[in-house]
């Protein structure tokens, strides 16, 4: 037997194989569709911006005094800075 929507059956938006409640089967199939929406794609990219911030102030806090030389880096480290 087969179930689809011209029986009142909502398939999943996901998988679309199995009868779903609202519009997922499950919570896997709602973190899939989720995955592959845009809002996540900004997500991902707002959280790869701002650990690269806070990477870029870690490092200009601890090697801002120092200039870098042909025999590398002269000058104190910030030893305040972890």
């Amino acid at each position: 037997m087969c179930l689809h929507d011209k029986n009142g059956v909502t398939l999943c938006e996901q998988c679309g194989e199995r009868p779903a409640k609202d519009r997922f089967c499950s919570g896997r199939c709602r973190q899939k569709a989720y995955r592959k929406s845009p809002a996540h794609i900004v997500q991902l990219k707002q959280k790869r911006d701002k650990r690269f911030e806070l990477k870029l102030k870690r490092f200009r806090d601890k090697y801002g005094a120092r200039s870098l030389s042909i025999n590398g880096w002269s000058g104190p480290v910030a030893s305040w800075v972890g």
